[in-house]
């Protein structure tokens, strides 16, 4: 209902123009005559959506199947095909309702059906070629609201006549296809109901037998078309609202050091060696840790701010310091970028995994930065591991210069996690037996070696990653800060569900969080893990970043303390969101923890 009262012109205009589709449908419905024809037409439209989505099929197979067996894997594979396959039956049969009842309206009906077809399926596809990924409604958002002239990249080789050719290939075999059938199979009313058993079964046989992969995209382009324009219009809003300036520093000079945040992907803190002995999956941290005792710290176990990553770089990027966030403080609070520029910092922000802007860093806090480096194609240097990239340009830029905020989000570990290390390498194939390849279905039989290819492709990126960052000797790096964490943890089956993230399982918001310092102000008045009671929020680390670019001692961020504070230490709530929004997400409270107020986890659920 609170959906329902925030969108009512919406939700007016959608009954408005439904009620005069459905009377001019209904008028026409006086006669057997007309109820046949309703059938026929009705039959015509669920022909072109499902020959449609079957063309699609066969031209972009990968892009409609990866998200269909993600989807599966995660519910468990019977379940989780059956589910897939109804749901796009479902979703057809709407979308068959719709066309059809666009048919109904006189004199221009079959004109608005055929360019609505056209509409939604055409520049999905456009985008899909030009990108390789679905889109989104961010990226559509993205297309229309960031300087031209960014975007003429895209643009150009969408608009090529080449690439809008290939994009009508599916709709004129879908168009062709449906019109012989229709003049061979539609001479006889029962045969109406042939042709519709027999688009079931085809729609059935192309989604269930089809080779999977692994990216959650579940509809064919025309419903992911109604999809992203829906999405489109609830966040429209969130794109209007203003943000605050930064507070004046009250520093007076020039900053000398570097600043370095880190957010990893699906890094899950106890699945490291550096907290859980014996583990062996972070052997190189470790050493670190023991060489540089005076300069590199770990914190242990961090709870994170969600089980997805919006919610968490949300919360680490804007100063919330409420779950959920229903002030909308992320889209109004300055962001980390403008704190630091407030404070003489040259700011950078390396996101390898090229999703900014959202809904949350939005365009004119992109022109707030002064460098940008979106997607793993700007640190692939001709290779599969853009992380190590990002990680040596960094080393050589905290090296040679000073001054500056640097803030990386990482590739990481996500799933599938066969793609994220080189499994066919025995040199990294540590942990056996692992996953056969990439976009196996996870299944409870597979337990052990889903585990243990997390655990070889942890092992490979975080050492990978720190000994080019770090490099043979971290002191080298003068007068640095770098802080990590990761956006959320994982889950492996622990309960029998098979869900990696993305909902409420304590495993899931479990992460590491590690500081490095050579910087004197840092290290005198850095909280020590020892010091610290009960278990850290992602919501810790935003006062902690204030602090230290503003140099202040004594800053509270509503509950959450900064590690920098001198004051009385306070443990801080516990609460991560799964589900929905970053406004509207449900809520967990995670309660199990030892004598010293530091979560806990059942261990007879796991398999080390």
């Amino acid at each position: 209902m609170k959906y329902i009262l925030q969108n009512i012109p919406f939700f007016a205009a959608l009954g408005v123009l439904g009620a005069v589709l459905v009377t001019v449908f209904f008028t026409r419905i006086t006669s057997s005559e007309h109820k046949k024809a309703l059938r026929n037409e009705f039959c015509f439209c669920f022909g072109l959506c499902i020959l449609t989505f079957i063309a699609d099929l066969a031209f972009m197979p990968a892009a409609i199947t990866e998200g269909i067996a993600h989807f599966a894997s995660m519910q468990g594979y019977w379940w989780g095909t059956f589910t897939v396959i109804m749901s796009n039956i479902f979703a057809m049969l709407a979308l068959s309702g719709a066309f059809m009842l666009l048919r109904a309206i006189p004199f221009c009906g079959k004109f608005l059906q055929w360019t609505l077809w056209l509409v939604l399926t055409i520049p999905f596809r456009l985008f899909y070629l030009v990108t390789n990924i679905y889109p989104t409604s961010q990226d559509i958002m993205t297309l229309f609201s960031i300087k031209f002239t960014t975007t003429l990249g895209t643009v150009i080789p969408i608009l090529s006549l080449h690439t809008v050719l290939m994009a009508c290939i599916p709709n004129i075999i879908a168009a062709a296809a449906l019109w012989f059938v229709v003049h061979r199979f539609f001479k006889h009313e029962n045969n109406t109901y042939i042709f519709s058993a027999f688009l079931l079964g085809l729609l059935v046989f192309a989604v269930y037998f089809s080779n999977p992969k692994g990216l959650p995209i579940l509809r064919d382009p025309a419903g992911n078309s109604m999809k992203i324009l829906y999405d489109s219009y609830r966040n429209i809003n969130y794109y209007l609202i203003p943000r605050k300036n930064a507070p004046k520093t009250t520093r007076t000079n020039i900053p000398h050091d570097n600043i370095v945040f880190i957010l990893d992907e699906s890094i899950r803190g106890d699945y490291l060696s550096i907290n859980n002995p014996g583990l062996n999956t972070s052997p190189r941290l470790e050493k670190y840790l023991h060489d540089y005792q005076d300069n590199i710290f770990n914190y242990g176990l961090m709870l994170s701010a969600g089980t997805h990553s919006f919610p968490s770089r949300a919360a680490v990027m804007t100063g919330q310091s409420s779950i959920p966030d229903n002030e909308l403080q992320t889209l109004k609070n300055p962001t980390i970028f403008d704190l630091a520029k407030a404070n003489g910092y040259r700011t950078v922000l390396i996101n390898v995994q090229g999703d900014f802007p959202d809904w949350v860093f939005r365009r004119p806090d992109m022109d707030r930065v002064d460098e940008v480096y979106l997607d793993d194609h700007a640190f692939s240097f001709g290779t599969n591991d853009p992380d190590f990239n990002a990680a040596s340009f960094i080393h050589k830029r905290i090296t040679e210069k000073k001054g500056q905020f640097i803030f990386l989000e990482k590739f990481g570990a996500h799933d599938p996690y066969e793609d994220h290390y080189p499994g066919d390498n025995p040199k990294y194939q540590v942990f056996m037996p692992k996953l056969d390849k990439a976009g196996e279905f996870y299944t409870l039989d597979k337990r052990r070696k889903v585990i243990n290819s997390y655990k070889n492709a942890v092992r490979y990126n975080i050492d990978g990653f720190f000994s080019i960052l770090l490099g043979e000797n971290p002191l080298n790096l003068k007068d640095c800060t770098i802080i990590w964490t990761s956006d959320h943890g994982q889950s492996f089956m622990e309960y029998g569900q098979f869900e990696s993230h993305l909902t409420g399982y304590l495993e899931q918001a479990i992460v590491p969080f590690m500081i490095f310092s050579t910087e004197d102000w840092v290290l005198k008045n850095l909280r020590k893990p020892e010091e610290i009671s009960g278990t850290l929020s992602h919501l810790n680390i935003d006062p902690t970043m204030y602090s230290l670019l503003y140099r202040d001692v004594n800053y509270r961020l509503g509950e959450y303390d900064s590690l920098l504070s001198a004051q009385e230490w306070r443990n801080p709530p516990r609460i991560y969101l799964h589900h929905g929004t970053l406004w509207e997400g449900t809520a967990s409270k995670p309660v199990s923890s030892d004598i010293n107020g530091k979560i806990t986890l059942p261990l007879d659920k796991y398999m080390y």
